[in-house]
């Protein structure tokens, strides 16, 4: 850092070389460190199994559920919908639905093939 002098300024006044680019650089690093950790390691469930589970909800009469928090409200796995268990694909890739846990939640209707959609799924309780 270099302070001087300037001719003509008035008494007291200096000027600060290098301090302003050195902040303005510091702020620029911080900026990006913080936007580097902000990146999630994976994205959101895919939007296969987003289907398949608003499919479920509206084939089972999701409306008439007794527990159906967070469901419909952004993603399943990111929001925690009702009953629905996720884990990071074997990729690393995706969040995917693992379980379903919705028993004795007022499930009335037919399942349909896009079921079929959650591949990964482990586990399933519907009654």
């Amino acid at each position: 850092i270099t302070v001087k002098r300037r001719r003509g300024w008035e008494m007291g006044k200096v000027l600060v070389r290098g301090v302003t680019g050195m902040w303005f650089k510091l702020g620029i690093s911080i900026y990006m460190l913080i936007c580097i950790c902000a990146i999630p390691s994976h994205s959101v469930t895919t939007p296969q199994e987003l289907a398949a589970l608003s499919d479920l909800y509206f084939a089972t009469g999701g409306r008439s559920w007794t527990q159906k928090d967070n469901w419909r409200s952004g993603d399943p796995c990111e929001n925690s919908w009702y009953g629905v268990e996720c884990e990071v694909d074997e990729n690393g890739t995706f969040d995917t639905v693992v379980e379903l846990n919705l028993g004795n939640n007022n499930l009335n209707g037919e399942l349909n093939d896009s079921i079929e959609r959650l591949t990964n799924l482990k586990s399933v309780h519907l009654e």
